[in-house]
C-alpha cells in the first residue's frame, strides 16, 4: 500500500469533527445566562456553584461527542450543551457532597436524546426533551426513596422569590425567546390553564382552590423547559393544546404531591415528558382545529399573552399565605408562612420592600437597583 493509500484511510477512519452554531442553542443560552446573573444579584450560592456548571459542561461535551462517534456521525460542535446544562441547574441542584449525581444526570440527558426516538414527520428525532426526561427520572427516584434532601431543595425554589421583579423579568426574556423561536402559544396555554382554574374557583365556589395562581418556579419552567421546539408541536393549534394540557397536568401534579406529603416543586419537572408524549396527538388535533388566520397570526398570539401576564401580574406578586382558599382543610398544609419566614433571604427582602415599596411593586426595575445596596445592609438595632 502506498504511503498515499495509508495516509487516506487513516483519515477515512479518524472521528469526524464539524463546527454547527446554531442560533437557538446560543440564543437560549445567553437567555439563561441572564438568569443566573440576575439570581445571582440576591442568591450567592449561584457563585459558588458556578465551578460545578462549568464540570457539567465539559461531561456534557465529552458525553455528545461519544455519543457522536459511536453512531458513526460527525461530531457537530457547538453550544448545544449550554441550553441543557443551563435548563437543569436553573431547577434542579444535587448538593456538592452528592454532586455525582448531577454527573449522571447530564450523561442520562444525553443518552435519552441520541436512543429514544421517534419518527416524526419522516425524520427521526428524539421524544423528550433532555433536560426535562432526566430531571423527571431524578425526581422520581428522589421521591421513591425519600432522598430529596440530596438536593438543595426548597431553599432553591424559596430563592427565586428574593429578586423583587423576577416575575417581569422571566416575562421579558422569555418574549424574547417566544419572538425567535414561536413559542408564545405553549407559554400562553399554560398560563391560561392556571388562570382558569384559580379565577373559575372563585366564581365557581367564592374563594380559589389554592392561594395562588402559580409560584415563580413554575413560571421559569414555563419559559425554559418545555418550550423545546423539537420536542413540542409545529402547528399553532397544537402548541396550544400542549400549553393548556401542561398547565393543568401541573396544577393536578402540584395537588397529588401535596396530597402524597412530599416536595411539591417537582411538579413542572415530572409533567414535560407526559406532554412530550403527546405530542403527535396535539399535532393531529391542532391540524384540524379552527383558527384565525392571517398575515400577522404571531403578533396576535404575542398581544393575547402580554395582555393576560399584565391583568394577572398583580396578584402573582401578592401571595396570599392564609388558610382562605378552598382546598385548605382537604389537603395537608402547603408551606407555613413561618417555614417560608425562616429563610433569610426572605426575611431581608420583606425588610426591603417595607423601606422602598415601589421596588417590590410591578414593574419596580427602576426603584429596585436605585436601592440595590441597602438589600443586604444589617438591619439596625
Amino acid at each position: 500500500m502506498s504511503g498515499g493509500s495509508s495516509r487516506f484511510l487513516v483519515c477515512s477512519l479518524a472521528p469526524a469533527v464539524q463546527p454547527i452554531i446554531r442560533v437557538p442553542h446560543y440564543f437560549q443560552g445567553i437567555v439563561q445566562g441572564c438568569h443566573y446573573v440576575y439570581l445571582s444579584l440576591y442568591w450567592d450560592s449561584i457563585t459558588d456553584y458556578l465551578p460545578f456548571i462549568a464540570f457539567q459542561l465539559v461531561i456534557a461535551y465529552m458525553t455528545e461527542m461519544l455519543l457522536c462517534w459511536y453512531r458513526g456521525r460527525p461530531w457537530n460542535v457547538g453550544f448545544g450543551p449550554f441550553p441543557i446544562i443551563g435548563s437543569i441547574n436553573l431547577l434542579f441542584w444535587f448538593k456538592p457532597e452528592f454532586f455525582y449525581w448531577q454527573v449522571i444526570l447530564v450523561i442520562f440527558a444525553y443518552c435519552a436524546k441520541e436512543f429514544i426516538r421517534w419518527d416524526r414527520d419522516g425524520r427521526s428525532t428524539h421524544i423528550f426533551n433532555p433536560s426535562a426526561i432526566a430531571l423527571a427520572v431524578a425526581a422520581l427516584i428522589l421521591l421513591s426513596t425519600e432522598r430529596t434532601t440530596m438536593t438543595a431543595g426548597i431553599n432553591y425554589v424559596l430563592a427565586y422569590e428574593v429578586p423583587p421583579n423576577f416575575f417581569e423579568f422571566m416575562f421579558i426574556f422569555g418574549l424574547l425567546v417566544q419572538l425567535f423561536f414561536s413559542t408564545t402559544l405553549i407559554t400562553f396555554g399554560a398560563v391560561l390553564a392556571f388562570s382558569i382554574i384559580y379565577y373559575g374557583s372563585i366564581l365557581a365556589l367564592g374563594q380559589p382552590l389554592l392561594f395562588f395562581i402559580f409560584h415563580i418556579n413554575v413560571f421559569l419552567g414555563l419559559n425554559l423547559l418545555a418550550t423545546d421546539p423539537a420536542t413540542s408541536p409545529r402547528s399553532s393549534g397544537g402548541k396550544l393544546l400542549f400549553g393548556l394540557t401542561w398547565g393543568t397536568a401541573i396544577w393536578l401534579c402540584y395537588i397529588l404531591l401535596v396530597w402524597l406529603e412530599v416536595p411539591s416543586y417537582f411538579d413542572k419537572i415530572l409533567t414535560v415528558p407526559l406532554v412530550n408524549l403527546m405530542v403527535p396527538l396535539f399535532e393531529r388535533a391542532g391540524r384540524h382545529a379552527q383558527r384565525l388566520s392571517f398575515r400577522y397570526d404571531r403578533v396576535l398570539h404575542i398581544t393575547l399573552y402580554v395582555v393576560l401576564f399584565l391583568l394577572i401580574l398583580p396578584k402573582l406578586k401578592t401571595y396570599d399565605y392564609s388558610k382562605g382558599h378552598y382546598l385548605a382543610r382537604r389537603i395537608p398544609d402547603i408551606v407555613s408562612p413561618q417555614g417560608w419566614k425562616s429563610l433569610r433571604l426572605h426575611r431581608e427582602k420583606k425588610r426591603f420592600c417595607d423601606n422602598y415599596p415601589r421596588a417590590c411593586e410591578p414593574w419596580g426595575f427602576v426603584e429596585e437597583f436605585r436601592h440595590y445596596g441597602d438589600f443586604r445592609k444589617p438591619p439596625k438595632q
